[in-house]
């Protein structure tokens, strides 16, 4: 039990999570690959799995309605046992803050989007998970956003956006190669960040290495914690990118950090 009162000893950590630190919001980050090849510059999220076949995340070219759909679509749908209804966060523009929306399984979004950062599933049928990939497609573009593997309920994506009205503030960055057998696994890794997006997310790659990571299968996870945080201004887009030694290597990453107003 959180104790509250005058006389409680205070954690900014545990007051910025209730909501009682006014300007500054938690973020709590994680994404997986589970297809990184051997070689290939690979963004840690849900596209690269092998099935959606892409290793590299783009971003919508501007605001963009986003088609929410399954590839088992007659299980995953409002009358289905699989996933009725999903809510979408993300950005509609880079100079506002983080907005979400409710959407009905085969249906497109309200809002228009520059980035959907993530997804997660809010009702389901009796099957209680969804049986098919659930991607996010950007109208006009044609180009997967986001994206929820079988199973899963949520994305698991270490791609993030925020605006121009704040700042991103890093307390810790972790990533691991957590499976590959029998082989011995090594992958190489970038954190990565795009400031203006309006501007650089034409081309997608006017991308700045902001640190460089090794990571080994069967050794201690690479874990940044950073005091004084690491500061990234916005608006931008942090993402996590790996290159293995070996085929289908499962690759996870992190971060821990709050939103700070400007």
């Amino acid at each position: 039990m959180y104790i509250t009162g005058p006389d409680r000893v205070k954690d900014y950590g545990v007051e910025v999570a209730m909501g009682l630190v006014p300007g500054a919001t938690k973020v709590n980050k994680f994404g997986e690959a589970i297809d990184c090849d051997s070689g290939v510059l690979t963004d840690l999220w849900d596209g690269a799995n092998g099935a959606l076949s892409t290793d590299i995340w783009v971003p919508p070219l501007a605001a963009r309605t986003h088609a929410i759909a399954s590839s088992v679509s007659g299980t995953d749908f409002v009358a289905g046992t699989g996933m009725r209804t999903v809510q979408v966060y993300g950005l509609t523009s880079w100079t506002a803050k983080e907005t979400s929306e409710v959407v009905n399984m085969g249906s497109t979004t309200v809002n228009s989007y520059v980035i959907i950062h993530r997804m997660k599933g809010l009702t389901w049928g009796t099957g209680g998970v969804n049986a098919g990939n659930i991607t996010a497609t950007a109208t006009t573009d044609g180009t997967i956003t986001a994206a929820i593997l079988v199973g899963q309920n949520q994305t698991q994506m270490m791609i993030y956006g925020w605006s121009s009205l704040q700042t991103l503030q890093v307390k810790k960055f972790l990533s691991q190669v957590v499976k590959n057998t029998p082989s011995a696994v090594r992958a190489e890794g970038e954190i990565l960040y795009m400031s203006d997006p309006a501007t650089n997310v034409v081309d997608n790659t006017a991308w700045t290495n902001k640190e460089n990571f090794s990571i080994n299968k069967g050794l201690n996870p690479w874990i940044h914690t950073y005091d004084p945080p690491k500061s990234f201004s916005g608006p931008g887009i942090i993402k996590f990118q790996v290159t293995a030694s070996v085929n289908d290597s499962i690759a996870i990453g992190a971060m821990d950090a709050y939103l700070i107003d400007v």
